[in-house]
C-alpha cells in the first residue's frame, strides 16, 4: 500500500476514534450504555470477521494458540475503550474524552517506544 494512502487511511481511524463516542453514546440512550458497547463491539467482531473470510487469511488464526496471553488481551483493551469513552462523553463532552484519550495514548506510545514494551522495538 502506498504511505500516501496508508496516512488517508489512519487520518480516517484517528476522525473515526473522534466520533465513536459520541454515537455509542446516543446509541445508549435506546440500549443502556453496557448494551451500545455491546452493539458497537458486536458489530466491529462482525465486520473483522468479514474481512477476514474475504480475504482468506481464517487459517492464520491457528497461530493464534501459540502466542503468550498477553498479545490477545488487545479485545479486552477495546472493550475498555469503547465502554468507558461510551460512559464518559455523557459527562464529560465529546472534546474532553478526546482530549484525555488522545493524551493517555500519546503518553503510553511513548512509554512504549522508549523502552521496547510489548515486543515494540526502539
Amino acid at each position: 500500500m502506498p504511505r500516501f494512502a496508508l496516512v488517508l487511511l489512519v487520518l480516517t481511524a484517528g476522525a473515526s476514534l473522534a466520533v465513536q463516542p459520541a454515537v455509542n453514546a446516543q446509541l445508549g440512550r435506546y440500549v443502556t450504555s453496557l448494551g451500545a458497547a455491546f452493539v458497537s463491539l458486536a458489530g466491529s467482531a462482525l465486520l473483522v470477521g468479514i474481512l477476514l473470510v474475504a480475504s482468506g487469511n481464517v487459517g492464520e488464526l491457528r497461530g493464534a494458540s501459540a502466542i503468550s496471553p498477553l498479545y490477545l488481551i488487545g479485545g479486552l483493551f477495546g472493550v475498555l475503550n469503547v465502554t468507558v469513552t461510551l460512559i464518559a462523553v455523557s459527562r464529560l463532552g465529546v472534546g474532553s474524552v478526546v482530549a484525555i484519550t488522545v493524551t493517555s495514548q500519546l503518553i503510553v506510545a511513548g512509554i512504549l517506544d522508549r523502552f521496547g514494551l510489548i515486543g515494540i522495538e526502539q
